[in-house]
Parts: structure tokens; sequence; C-alpha cells
């Protein structure tokens, strides 16, 4: 059996074998914690140390119920329920309907470029005045005719 306990000193929450658990005392194992927890090993005054505890939930049949009460005890005090509910809002229809609008377009005349050389010119060195508007070239010569 498992017992859920808050550790006082250090504010936390853990399962621990219930033998550990004696008159408000938690026996911790100094090293191989989960080792120790999982095989429910003996405590004695050597390998552990006693802290003080307040036993938040008692006779628990597996470790791993203990430890998922122990992770909802970090978040609420009521162990007896076994979830928790998460309230979720409720969508507005009208959110769902709605569409996404189209993206600018981008205009430049700021730059052209040179086709014979394949670079960019720059009209402007200064683009504080704004975007760019963006033209496509009259030129049909760009556009290579299939064969």
């Amino acid at each position: 059996m498992y017992t859920v306990v808050f550790f006082k000193n250090e504010d936390t929450v853990d399962a621990v074998p219930s033998h550990w658990v004696q008159n408000n005392l938690c026996a911790w194992p100094k090293k191989n914690i989960k080792k120790s927890i999982k095989y429910k090993l003996q405590p004695n005054d050597v390998e552990y140390d006693y802290f003080p505890v307040r036993v938040l939930k008692k006779n628990i049949e597996t470790l791993q119920e203990a430890r998922t009460k122990a992770k909802i005890a970090e978040i609420t005090s009521d162990l007896d329920h076994e979830v928790i509910r998460k309230q979720i809002r409720n969508r507005d229809s009208t959110t769902s309907s709605m569409e996404i609008p189209n993206p600018p377009t981008y205009t430049s005349d700021t730059n052209e470029i040179d086709c014979d050389n394949k670079t960019a010119i720059n009209k402007h060195s200064d683009d504080t005045s704004g975007d760019p508007s963006f033209h496509l070239s009259e030129r049909n010569d760009l556009f290579l005719a299939s064969p």
C-alpha cells in the first residue's frame, strides 16, 4: 500500500510506501529513492532521514495510482475524485466561420532588374519612405517561349 504525503518543510507532495509514515513523520531514503519507493524497502536510521508530513491520502493499492494522486494533490486538495475536470470555454460559432483576409500584394518601384546582366539596380538608396511598390515588367521577352 502507498500513501500520498505533503512534506511540510519542503512544500512538496509525493507518494511513499505506507509503512514509511509513522506519527506524522515520513522516512525518506538518502539515496536510491526510486528503487526504495518501488520495492517498498524497510527504512532504517542509517540510510533514511525523517521529515514532518501531513497525510493527504492513504491505502492506495498501486504506486502508479499513488503517483497520479500526488500529481493531482499538487493542483487541488480533493484527492477523492478520480478525474480533474477542466473548464473548456465554448467557441463562438461566428469565429469558426470567419475567413482569413487575403494577404496584401507586394509592389515595388524602387528596384529594376537589368535582364542583360541579371543584376538588381536600386533607384533609391533610402527606403525610409515606406514599402516599395511592385510592378510587373511589360517586356514580353522575360518569358521564354516553349518549344
